[in-house]
């Protein structure tokens, strides 16, 4: 038999599994008349023999009959072995021999389903000669080495591809985690380590500060060494990470980003009071202040006109209200001159000795507690709270003069104050007066805000310079009533707690307590 030199191998070692003796005897004679140097065939007849051989030598092809039967593993029982599941334990025991099909079966759709398990070629048998045997083992070797080659390339580009990202993240100025699907940390690179404050030996093998999950962007808290917060915002994603799935999470610090953000909101929050303000001194002038002016220079012209011509009353009455509508604009000038003293002045908070505020308040409001006969009910003393006793001085005398003005007949006004659990001191003072609508408290605590009462009076700048102080003082202001069951206002201020003595660290620490 005349064989095509260019078909064939230098030296073949060829494992030959078919289960017709006879069959696999003409396969190994074809084998060594294709071969022109060595050749070397094993004959076996089952899955067994063949595990056996592959252990023990190592072949440059394998050809397996598609039909073949094979022993279970208990042995004594004969099954038929699926043709993929043949193919699968031979790529699994020896993944890199070309493997060629013989079968029976002239059958496309047999044919591609063995290709697609790993065969490198399909033989029916009876149809190839000796020549078309070898040159399917040649044709079969040299894909195999192919296959095997770009293999080994891919490998190698993926496993340069892990080392150049490695390093890539290495050198990253942001901080980057890499967690396994329990959320572990497997790899910190110097960032993170930065970031967090731990170097990576405290940090591998341990979960995650927080759980997340790809495709989340969060912000993450990290304490740092001098008692302050960084904050970090995390991006997670979905990778591979020694070929298997992970979690890599980009860290950067932001904190910069958020003090420009509080500073942009705050500055917002200072213009927006600094329009009120010139609102409020617009509305002033325009309206209040002319009023009262007005008064006075009618009521003087007319006592100037001829003063004799009135009673010794009259001239009483008049200068009465001369006098009256005078203290009114100079009230009304001490309020302009406080709401702007109250957003400039900086000031350092103080434990307030709160009943000697109240005796000045009281000195103050004594004319109006004796025009009104009004009774002020107060505690025996005061818990011990941070502010600025001038400030606070102005919310008590608001407070208790509308109380008054506003209370029963006679008034009674309650003072009193509680602690809350977030370690602030709420005052407030009660009355027993008429109380206030939904609509009416909505619209306490503006500027210009002055409801319809009977002895209503006042320039309506009141509360609303009461909310501007103790906004200031890191506090808050409110009111509770119900129409007919009399008003509580009240107002809270930060309680007295060691370490924390200026205003910009009570509104720190109000901040992380909400937060928290």
């Amino acid at each position: 038999m005349q064989v095509n030199q260019q078909a064939v191998p230098n030296s073949l070692n060829a494992l030959v599994i078919e289960s017709d003796p006879l069959y696999a005897c003409i396969i190994g004679e074809m084998l060594k008349e294709g071969s022109r140097d060595k050749t070397a065939v094993t004959l076996t007849h089952d899955m067994s023999e063949a595990r056996n051989a592959l252990a023990g030598d190592k072949y440059d092809v394998i050809l397996v009959d598609l039909s073949l039967a094979t022993l279970t593993e208990a042995g004594g029982v004969v099954e038929e072995e699926n043709p993929t599941a043949v193919l699968e334990t031979l790529n699994d025991i020896a993944p890199n021999i070309p493997i060629i099909v013989m079968t029976n079966v002239d059958n496309e759709d047999t044919a591609v389903q063995t290709l697609q398990a790993g065969a490198q070629d399909y033989l029916i048998k009876g149809q190839f000669r000796v020549q078309s045997l070898m040159r399917a083992i040649r044709y079969a070797r040299e894909r195999q080495r192919l296959r095997l080659a770009l293999q080994a390339s891919l490998q190698k580009e993926i496993a340069s591809g892990e080392e150049r990202f490695q390093r890539i993240i290495a050198t990253s100025a942001d901080g980057v985690v890499i967690l396994d699907d329990a959320q572990c940390i497997l790899f910190v690179n110097p960032g993170a380590e930065t970031l967090l404050a731990r170097p990576a030996a405290d940090l591998l093998g341990n979960l995650f500060f927080i759980p997340v999950q790809a495709g989340d962007i969060t912000e993450l808290q990290i304490p740092t060494s001098n008692d302050q917060t960084l904050t970090s915002e995390l991006r997670v994603v979905a990778t591979q990470w020694q070929q298997q799935d992970a979690l890599l999470i980009s860290m950067r610090d932001i904190s910069a980003h958020k003090r420009a953000e509080a500073n942009l909101r705050q500055y917002t929050r200072d213009l927006h009071y600094r329009n009120e303000d010139l609102d409020a001194f617009s509305h002033t002038v325009a309206h209040d202040l002319k009023n009262p002016a007005g008064l006075i220079v009618g009521f003087a012209e007319v006592l100037l006109s001829d003063m004799d011509a009135f009673s010794r009353e009259e001239l009483v009455r008049y200068l009465t209200l001369i006098s009256r509508n005078g203290r009114k604009i100079d009230d009304i000038i001490n309020e302009l001159l406080l709401l702007a003293s109250v957003r400039q002045e900086e000031i350092d908070l103080q434990p307030l000795d709160m009943a000697s505020v109240l005796n000045q308040v009281e000195e103050r409001l004594a004319f109006l507690v004796k025009e009104h006969q009004a009774e002020l009910v107060m505690p025996p003393s005061w818990p011990p709270a941070l502010g600025h006793a001038p400030w606070v001085e102005e919310v008590w005398a608001n407070y208790l003069s509308n109380a008054i003005k506003y209370g029963g007949q006679p008034p009674r006004v309650e003072l009193g104050a509680n602690t809350r659990p977030d370690k602030t001191i709420v005052f407030w003072v009660s009355d027993n007066g008429e109380g206030l609508n939904d609509e009416e408290k909505e619209r306490l605590f503006m500027p210009f805000t002055q409801l319809k009462k009977v002895r209503a009076q006042g320039s309506g700048l009141g509360l609303s310079i009461v909310r501007r102080i103790v906004d200031r003082l890191g506090g808050e202001v409110g009111v509770r009533s119900e129409p007919g069951a009399g008003s509580t206002f009240f107002f809270a201020l930060p309680a007295v707690e060691e370490g924390f003595t200026s205003v910009k660290e009570v509104r720190s620490k109000k901040q992380e307590v909400a937060s928290a």
